[in-house]
């Protein structure tokens, strides 16, 4: 005889009267606001369109939680309003109102090239309070030239590192959670798997001699077995341990402008204790660079910490106001680059930001960083000069609609081209100054 079981039926009835009543009231009368899906910038004019966002987006917002999903009614807004800024600490000005519709593209104009310009857009409804979204940061400018110069072979590559010499290949593939490191020619006559097992983070030397690559990096989130930096020399076809006797998660390893020191991130299981150390290659002297206790990194939080190098400073990731926070906090922050004097270890941020900005490549002369941000709302690669202090977009065209993803390595082929990899392990490579 079979019997019903109940048990589903109790766990609804008990998550309903668990449920926060607060937020019923909350939601109860709700305008949605606009989802801005795709921006494009152009010669003088930047283009936005947007349609109706997904109402459960809001239940991430700060203030409006609940313990279980409440009832809501939203309503559509009549009509949006386009704000526009020089900064944003100048104040927005409204420069447009547009009936509503499921999906709008809305163009401006006549805007000048290489200055950044600001927007949000507000959803209005008479009765309802107004809602606008999160603001965004454009720059127009002429679309600089893509070319794709490198075609992978492979459907799950997630990294593709080419060397300073421009013959040499590294990419790094997933295969059921585990990251395999595979070395090769340009033209692909040798084929190397350098490691069985999970292998991530392939860093070149600038003579393109040694690769510098984790090794053990599987699972690290989850794992308590330590990671360690290994070098492999393409002379001898030798493999390395560097840190495997320290029993830490050693990861991102970086080579010297000089290639005689190794900059790694390393995170000591039994201390908790998180920062950059310096490796001696000839001495194999290992020591703390720096504490980055006081940044609140943590594998469980931020997996990404790129690093680049000059012969000055280190460039690297950290939560935007880990200067000043105490952790813990509930919901990480978002990421910024941090510059990090080589020569008095002060660290500082590279630029101020409102957005995730993520993966930093320097260019050969140190004058310039590409980088990955969500700031036209989308992630995007941009270009940073340091010495001018101005941005360029450089992906996100009229006939560019990928979004790139946070890990998808950027890499500089000289002082004015950069290039990045994609999933199939294609590289394209960008002309700045063409």
């Amino acid at each position: 005889m079979k019997t019903r079981s109940y048990y589903p039926l109790l766990l609804i009835f008990f998550l309903f009267i668990a449920c926060d009543k607060d937020g019923e009231e909350i939601y109860s009368d709700m305008l949605s606001v606009a989802d801005l899906r795709k921006t494009v910038v152009g010669d003088h004019s930047v283009t936005f369109r947007w349609g109706e966002e997904n109402i459960y987006s809001d239940f991430s917002t700060p203030g409006l939680q609940t313990r279980c999903m409440p009832y809501y009614n939203v309503s559509l807004p009549t009509s949006y309003e386009i704000y526009q800024s020089s900064h944003p600490e100048n104040g927005f000005e409204k420069i447009e109102e547009i009936t509503y519709r499921d999906f709008v593209t809305h163009t401006v104009n006549n805007l000048p090239n290489g200055i950044p310009v600001y927007f949000y857009v507000k959803s209005i409804r008479k009765g309802f309070e107004s809602r606008k979204t999160s603001t965004i940061m454009l720059v127009p400018g002429i679309e600089p030239k893509t070319e794709l110069f490198y075609t992978g072979k492979s459907q799950s590559v997630i990294r593709t590192v080419f060397s300073p010499d421009l013959e040499k290949v590294a990419h790094v593939e997933s295969h059921y959670s585990q990251e395999s490191l595979f070395f090769s020619s340009i033209n692909e006559s040798v084929i190397i798997q350098l490691l069985a097992g999970s292998n991530s983070d392939p860093y070149w030397s600038y003579d393109s001699k040694q690769l510098l690559f984790t090794a053990n990096s599987f699972n690290l989130r989850l794992s308590e077995e330590p990671s360690y930096i290994s070098l492999y020399d393409l002379e001898t076809q030798a493999i390395k341990p560097l840190t495997k006797e320290r029993d830490s998660r050693d990861r991102f390893p970086v080579f010297s402008k000089d290639n005689t020191k190794v900059f790694y991130f390393s995170y000591e299981v039994d201390s908790y204790q998180v920062g950059i150390r310096i490796l001696d290659l000839e001495t194999m002297e290992d020591e703390q660079f720096i504490d980055l206790q006081t940044f609140y990194f943590d594998f469980t939080q931020i997996m990404t910490v790129i690093m680049a190098v000059t012969d000055q400073f280190i460039l690297f990731e950290g939560y935007q106001d880990a200067l000043t926070r105490v952790p813990p906090v509930p919901v990480p922050p978002p990421v910024s680059l941090y510059i990090l004097s080589l020569e008095d270890k002060q660290i500082r941020p590279l630029f101020p930001s409102l957005w995730d900005d993520k993966s930093p490549a320097v260019s050969p002369d140190g004058n310039r960083v590409a980088f990955l941000s969500n700031r036209s709302g989308s992630y995007q690669i941009w270009v940073y000069d340091i010495n001018l202090e101005t941005y360029r977009q450089v992906t996100g065209s009229q006939n560019d609609d990928e979004q790139y993803r946070y890990d998808h390595y950027i890499g500089w082929l000289d002082d004015s081209t950069l290039y990045y990899g994609d999933h199939s392990g294609n590289l394209s490579k960008i002309e700045l100054d063409n």
